[in-house]
């Protein structure tokens, strides 16, 4: 919750963001990024094609 806050406030400064990893101020280590689509089938196909 405070790192919520901590970005809201940085925001509310007029800080932008331009991807998760720079709002995060960390990587995020993802082997599989059709993991990301949920548990829906066609768009974990979707996803997997575009790999």
């Amino acid at each position: 919750m405070a790192k919520m806050k901590e970005i809201h406030e940085q925001y509310k400064a007029g800080k932008k963001f331009k991807t998760v990893s720079e709002l995060l101020g960390e990587s995020l280590n993802i082997k599989n990024p059709y993991d990301l689509v949920g548990r829906n089938k066609v768009l974990q196909e979707l996803a997997k094609k575009t790999l």
